[in-house]
């Protein structure tokens, strides 16, 4: 059974995992978002809060005067205006500092592969410059010292 979203408050940190989620709850109920409007009217009903309020009416006024858009065009307007500024370069700044905690492992490698994808820095040797530079230095010289010395951040 797949949950609904969470309630998506016009923090645009928050708007990719928000469309994740409603992607997902329309695949899981088809019948039920058979059509754009369907699909549109639901999403309006997940988004509250002062940051998104006024775009959410004059959304809902505009489709009563004109009728409502397709599900593309919703989106591709909920992006526009939702998305965050400069995503790639504030990812790329989240990447430089990250900080690696050796308690959670697996929560830092999750980070570092999430900020790589919204930076823009899918290759491999890009990617293992920036994963190195983020472990401790008694890490890396451990790793250093293995045979064959790894050359993917999957190795490292």
């Amino acid at each position: 059974k797949v949950r609904a979203p969470n309630v998506f408050d016009g923090d645009r940190d928050n708007l990719r995992t928000f469309l994740n989620e409603l992607f997902l709850f329309f695949k899981a109920r088809p019948a039920n978002y058979a059509t754009d409007q369907s699909r549109i009217v639901t999403t309006l009903t997940f988004m509250d809060g002062p940051k998104v309020i006024a775009w959410k009416d004059g959304y809902i006024t505009q489709a009563r005067r004109n009728g409502w858009n397709t599900w593309n065009v919703f989106e591709t307007v909920l992006q526009q205006t939702f998305q965050p500024i400069e995503e790639a370069a504030t990812a790329a700044s989240k990447l430089y500092h990250l900080d690696y905690q050796p308690a959670a492992p697996d929560t830092f490698n999750a980070e570092f592969f999430r900020l790589c994808a919204l930076a823009g820095i899918l290759e491999d040797s890009a990617q293992l410059s920036f994963y190195k530079e983020r472990l401790p230095e008694s890490m890396r010289r451990r790793v250093r010292l293995t045979y064959p010395i790894p050359t993917t951040v999957n190795e490292w």
